[in-house]
């Protein structure tokens, strides 16, 4: 925010870096300073620009953070004009329908429901796995009974695949408090476990201190988090993304090391979120050392 304030608060770069500030506090659960934050950036004027995160947008988030759902649904309503009149389409653009669903939950829960399951359609269409997750998971906010836990199993299984941290940790949280509502608790502990591990690594304390209260609700304690901020790659990360990027599936992967096929999932999961790519951009990221992985040798021309 600094360095975007030295190039004027009428540029794309100086918003760019409002929305982001804005969204990472509420995903902090630190709504208040949101609140604070965007009320001193209110009288400013937009540029013309398309930006990315949309400010509207995430002003629309931040009403809904703070429960002031008519706000946030007129708010929202009035994005989503704006960006399909544009033809942007794109959910991991703008995903204004995920939170205007949100929104409508309580109010008029079958629009909620509709909105949702556009925002579902929208994402596969544009066929990322976090844009695919995050969609599900707001149609299992807004759906209730055994569909709601096949929406966040599916999911949980999307963002396993995506380096999208937060979301997945979110999800874990929610599909872990509905497994521990009908009567799994081992199930549950599994996600609740991986979301608490997740939000700590996010830094989202909000979330950190709800998925302790349903591991004690479940009757489990947090075990000794495995929380490590410069996030080198383990030999076994190591082993399975090499041979995730060389385009190898997961059970000949899980073949090979000796390790169960969800295991392999699992630490594949963790490399997606460490090296900020999914299984698609493995390759690419093998030459870069920064994130732990050795670059390949050439191969011998004799």
């Amino acid at each position: 925010m600094r360095i975007a304030d030295l190039v004027g608060s009428s540029t794309p770069a100086h918003w760019t870096a409002v929305g982001t500030l804005i969204g990472t506090l509420i995903c902090q659960g630190r709504v208040r300073e949101a609140q604070e934050f965007s009320a001193g950036h209110r009288g400013e004027t937009l540029p013309q620009a398309t930006l990315c995160p949309d400010v509207p947008a995430v002003r629309g988030e931040l009403l809904l953070a703070a429960n002031l759902h008519r706000e946030a649904r007129h708010q929202l309503t009035e994005v989503g004009r704006r960006m399909d009149g544009r033809g942007m389409r794109n959910p991991a653009w703008c995903p204004w329908q995920l939170h205007l669903a949100q929104t409508l939950a309580l109010t008029d829960p079958p629009q909620a429901a509709e909105v949702a399951d556009d925002a579902v359609r929208r994402a596969r269409q544009f066929g990322t796995h976090s844009a695919i997750g995050k969609a599900l998971h707001t149609a299992a906010t807004v759906t209730q009974g055994p569909d709601r836990i096949k929406l966040l199993a599916e999911a949980v299984s999307h963002l396993m695949r995506s380096p999208a941290s937060y979301d997945l940790a979110v999800a874990l949280v929610d599909h872990g408090a509905a497994l521990r509502r009908i009567g799994l608790p081992q199930e549950a502990g599994d996600r609740l476990y991986r979301g608490l591990e997740g939000a700590v690594r996010c830094g989202a304390d909000a979330l950190a201190a709800r998925a302790r209260d349903e591991l004690s609700a479940a009757g489990l304690r947090p075990m000794q988090l495995r929380v490590d901020h410069t996030s080198p790659l383990t030999s076994q990360e190591q082993a399975v993304a090499e041979r995730a990027a060389e385009g190898w599936p997961d059970a000949r992967i899980s073949e090979a090391t000796g390790l169960e096929e969800r295991e392999v999932a699992r630490l594949l999961s963790d490399v997606y979120r460490k090296v900020g790519t999914d299984r698609a951009g493995l390759a690419k990221r093998l030459i870069t050392p920064t994130v732990g992985l050795p670059q390949r040798p050439a191969p011998d021309p004799g």
